[in-house]
């Protein structure tokens, strides 16, 4: 099967060390995921905390700690670094968010695998 990429979003439409939420197909389903940006490069994290699979944020765009180092999740404050979604504090230390493949091109951001 060849492997489709999805358009999400321009590289600019997302502020150097922000987030923003993307939606993308899953078969017949939609997720969202958490798109963050560092420097020219993008990471794509599925928008399911591994504490008790519920979504990181209560609505918007912002899944970021005050401090704007840091994913956090709105619903037990739970702290992931924003280069791999590893969690550092909170109730899932250890853990990570999902990795969505996320891919540039001509300053444009797609993903080419499902969850």
């Amino acid at each position: 099967m060849q492997d489709e990429k999805y358009y999400l979003c321009n590289l600019d439409d997302i502020e150097e060390g922000r987030t923003r939420r993307a939606i993308f197909p899953d078969g017949n389903a939609q997720h969202t995921m958490i798109l963050v940006r560092e420097g020219e490069s993008v990471h794509g994290f599925d928008n399911l905390c591994p504490h008790y699979n519920l979504p990181l944020d209560f609505n918007g765009d912002d899944f970021m700690h005050p401090e704007r180092n840091l994913i956090r999740c709105k619903n037990h404050q739970a702290l992931f670094r924003m280069s791999d979604g590893v969690c550092i504090e909170g109730p899932c230390v250890g853990k990570r968010l999902k990795l969505v493949a996320i891919e540039i091109v001509d300053r444009k951001v797609y993903f080419s695998e499902a969850l």
